[in-house]
């Protein structure tokens, strides 16, 4: 079994709006109904737990799929993951292999970008999405120039093999890219090719990616 735990607990605080972030409208729709969308349309998924407020269900759209499930968003991150972890293993019988951690406030995410993730598995225990720096690094403490190669901006969506996240995942770790709550070295293949992986932080980003998709469109 394969399976997306699809967070969307986030309140937005820096956003600066009664609503959730994830609940705006973006080109027409909400925007978690976009990362909904690439999970359930990917080739290869058994389940789909959503983590969130059940105050908030009707802006998933009308969605009828028996892959779909719910659990409730805890009080940070790690602990929605937490959530959707128990869930999945009571659904799976402890049997769930890959599992892909999606955020409610990338948009852009594709059910292509999904399989890749979910194949890359096959030689690595994580995937992490991942930029390049794309100008110099400095450390102002030492005032010595760092070499930019050896440094990449991590972020979501990433990718596990369900038993080793499972046991890993520590809810009182200060980090909250999942990667870091691994032991020793674990091997990371970080993603480089997802471009425009906007994340919903303020409303400039909220204008930014509706101009992205309307550049799209037009395209």
């Amino acid at each position: 079994m394969n399976a997306i735990l699809l967070l969307s607990a986030g309140v937005g605080k820096r956003f600066g709006a009664s609503l959730p972030k994830q609940y705006h409208l973006l080109y027409g729709k909400p925007v978690v109904q976009y990362a909904l969308e690439a999970a359930l349309t990917a080739c290869g998924v058994d389940a789909v737990v959503i983590a969130m407020d059940p105050a908030y269900l009707d802006y998933l759209g009308d969605i009828s799929d028996p892959r779909l499930h719910f659990v409730r968003g805890g009080k940070e991150r790690p602990d929605s993951v937490r959530n959707g972890l128990d869930c999945i293993r009571s659904l799976s019988g402890g049997s769930c292999d890959k599992l892909m951690i999606l955020q409610a406030v990338n948009p852009f995410v594709s059910a292509e970008t999904v399989e890749k993730y979910f194949a890359l598995l096959d030689d690595y225990d994580a995937v992490t999405t991942a930029e390049k720096c794309p100008g110099e690094l400095f450390n102002k403490d030492k005032f010595e120039r760092l070499d930019r190669n050896a440094f990449y901006f991590c972020q979501s969506p990433e990718a596990f093999h369900f038993r080793d996240l499972d046991q890993y995942l520590d809810v009182n770790s200060p980090y909250s890219e999942l990667i870091y709550h691994y032991p020793g070295t674990p091997r990371v293949a970080f993603f480089t090719e997802f471009h425009h992986n906007v994340k919903l932080t303020y409303i400039s980003d909220l204008q930014f990616a509706e101009y992205l998709m309307q550049r799209a469109q037009e395209s």
